[in-house]
């Protein structure tokens, strides 16, 4: 993936895992309200890659019970597959929930 020294399959999982998410819990009117849901990928001057998935719901209500698998699984399971967790909000609306993976050595 790109210059990223990583792990390209656990990267694309966790692709999967915040995508899926962000589609589960914005609603079943996502799409049909033509809103949009957004994937990102970048690399860090550190070599880390950060993956954000966006969506235009401005909150995350008990995103620490989510992340420690309390509310379903994904979320949980972007940690056990090396990915560091987050969320914030985005001036244009909704949040983004980012997960930053470190590079292996070379």
């Amino acid at each position: 993936m790109f210059r990223w020294t990583g792990n390209d399959e656990a990267a694309a999982t966790i692709a999967g895992f915040l995508t899926a998410n962000a589609v589960a819990h914005a609603g079943p009117g996502l799409l049909h309200d033509r809103r949009c849901l957004g994937l990102r990928l970048a690399i860090t001057e550190k070599a880390e890659l950060l993956g954000d998935v966006s969506d235009p719901l401005p909150e995350f209500k008990d995103f620490d019970r989510a992340v420690a698998g309390e509310r379903g699984r994904d979320l949980w399971r972007v940690g056990l597959l090396g990915g560091e967790l987050s969320w914030f909000l985005v001036k244009s609306g909704g949040k983004t929930v980012r997960a930053r993976l470190a590079p292996e050595p070379v």
